[in-house]
């Protein structure tokens, strides 16, 4: 007995070792996923805390569809496009993407919307065909062609035409196998088309659709695909594979959680997965398993603000965002194998802050943010930091290096002199005009030796600490 008992502990001591050795996998590998995610919420301009759907387009701007309207992120600002007409019902966003001349479709659960490069204003396509919700889009710019998957079948937009038709998968037009909940493009091939628990595949050139059933009891939801393989993301199932070429369901993935809300995969061989209840997984296919689960219950900077996630986009750059049910979006301001932000002990870290201006010279660093102004001597260890009161405002806009001391310009508050060598901050002395409750957004120092300073109030030019010219509306 007090073997069997031993044995029983050695087997629970080698259990509670396994789950370390994952627990603590699971973090080492987050730590190179994702680091630092900024928040937008409606304090940030957001339409509503709702984000159901992500989407990037050619100019780098990037789409939040809401549960209220179209929101356009330039990476400073928000713009919300509300759709037109009366609110006949919910105007949650559930599909987004671009046409060949920059037009922006969204599909809502109203029906289907567009917005021109030339307009603010979203306008309704085909209302009279299409008046109930569409679920999913995808632009072939080879045809000029939006396929549109939508609660009554699959549609066809032929952009140049403005003409629309209706591709039935099911004799049925109420049957739940005409309600395409999501669309994967198979190259110049065709079109893989999820409706309820059924799989299609639709060839361009002949229009004839492949059936292929889903071997489980719930609904797909999400598409992705990569290498071969076809993702099939479902409503309680979790993510089954599909092997294109040999056209069969070959495995699934256990994650713990079968809500599925979105799929994304990269060309590094992973998948992104999105649930509602345990945030996101980060699945290797390479190596057949979870390298990863970012969640509210990550460490530091990759800790999600919540584990209901309804949205997800990996982009061009690898930045993560990730939209929430009712807590806005989070992303990743930059891509953690190429860039690092900047920090010194005790004196700054930039990994969160917006940096307006810096200076560079040698080890010597001066900093300029929208909470005021850094100094760090990297040699010596010497360092400074200057904030309001200390300064007029906390908004720096320019530094120059001008013969051994730093110029600085603030957003209303003036201009600044900073003596490397005592650590002294002191005004700019122009006593004939000066700065004090200007802004100065440029400062620069010729090959003459001149110093040009680019103010709220005009263009100066200093040379030997004296004005010799002044340019404004007035004379220029």
């Amino acid at each position: 007995m007090k073997s069997a008992g031993r044995i029983e502990a050695i087997d629970i001591l080698r259990r509670i070792l396994v789950l370390l050795l994952a627990v603590w996998g699971y973090a080492y590998s987050c730590t190179g996923a994702t680091r630092n995610f900024y928040h937008l919420s409606s304090s940030e301009g957001l339409s509503d805390i709702l984000v159901n759907t992500i989407y990037k387009d050619s100019k780098g701007y990037v789409w939040l569809g809401t549960g209220v309207a179209l929101d356009r992120f330039d990476g400073n600002n928000i713009r919300s496009y509300h759709f037109p007409g009366s609110k006949s019902g919910p105007e949650r966003v559930n599909a987004i993407t671009e046409g060949k001349n920059g037009e922006i479709f969204v599909g809502n659960h109203q029906g289907l919307f567009r917005l021109s490069p030339d307009s603010r204003e979203l306008s309704a396509i085909c209302p009279d065909k299409i008046n109930f919700p569409v679920n999913t889009l995808v632009y072939r710019a080879e045809e000029s062609v939006l396929y549109i998957g939508s609660r009554y079948g699959l549609f066809v937009y032929r952009t140049a035409s403005d003409s629309i038709a209706r591709l039935l998968l099911r004799d049925d037009v109420l049957s739940k196998d005409n309600e395409v909940t999501a669309l994967w493009p198979d190259g110049d091939e065709g079109m893989w088309i999820a409706a309820s628990r059924t799989l299609y595949h639709l060839d361009f050139a002949t229009r004839r659709t492949e059936v292929y059933r889903v071997p489980v009891s719930s609904t797909v939801s999400r598409l992705s695909g990569h290498d071969g393989l076809l993702f099939v993301g479902t409503t309680g199932d979790g993510v089954i594979f599909f092997d294109i070429e040999r056209r069969d369901f070959t495995d699934s993935i256990d994650i713990g959680n079968d809500i599925i809300t979105s799929l994304s995969a990269d060309d590094d061989g992973y998948l992104y997965i999105a649930t509602d209840g345990e945030g996101i997984f980060i699945y290797s296919v390479p190596e057949g398993k979870v390298v990863c689960n970012l969640s509210s219950r990550s460490a530091d900077g990759s800790r999600l603000r919540s584990n209901s996630v309804y949205s997800m986009l990996i982009d061009d750059r690898g930045l993560l965002w990730v939209g929430y049910y009712q807590d806005g979006v989070d992303y990743t301001p930059y891509f953690d194998s190429i860039f690092e932000t900047y920090s010194y002990p005790g004196v700054i870290d930039t990994g969160t802050m917006a940096v307006r201006a810096v200076s560079i010279d040698g080890p010597r660093k001066l900093i300029g943010t929208r909470e005021g102004l850094y100094y760090i001597d990297e040699r010596t260890g010497r360092s400074a930091t200057f904030s309001f009161p200390e300064i007029r405002s906390n908004i720096i806009f320019s530094i120059a290096l001008y013969r051994g001391k730093y110029y600085i310009g603030t957003y209303g508050g003036g201009m600044y002199v900073f003596d490397p060598d005592t650590l002294l901050l002191t005004d700019f002395d122009n006593t004939r005009q000066p700065f004090y409750g200007e802004s100065i957004f440029s400062i620069v120092v010729d090959d003459d030796d001149n110093m040009w300073i680019g103010t709220s109030r005009g263009l100066f030019r200093f040379r030997n600490g004296q004005e010799t010219a002044c340019y404004n509306e007035a004379n220029s």
